[in-house]
């Protein structure tokens, strides 16, 4: 009985890999700041960005109706923000790595 065990799981991981898609995922985001995080700036501009990464799809039953995606994405945001004196600009920009799974 053992025996028959250590076989499923050894198993199981290759059987689930072979089927498995592998997916990129590249696109456009608009991100900015709800409000200006000091007196002295006017309110954020939005900032455009990217993000892409890859990611897989792993089918959880044989007729492939239920599946999961586990991605790992670079993510860019960030915001652009006008000083009230004078005519400087604050440009913040910041990188994600993020492990979304749906």
């Amino acid at each position: 009985m053992r025996y028959l065990v250590w076989v499923f799981v050894l198993l199981f991981p290759a059987a689930v890999w072979g089927q498995s898609k592998l997916i990129f995922k590249a696109g456009g985001n608009v991100s900015s700041m709800s409000q200006a995080l000091s007196s002295e700036l006017d309110a954020p501009i939005s900032k455009a960005g990217f993000h892409a990464g890859l990611g897989s799809d792993i089918p959880l039953d044989a007729k492939n109706t239920l599946s999961i995606q586990p991605t790992l994405l670079f993510v860019q945001r960030g915001y652009i923000a006008d000083f009230k004196v004078g005519t400087r600009r604050a440009t913040t920009t910041l990188n994600y790595l993020t492990c979304p799974s749906i």
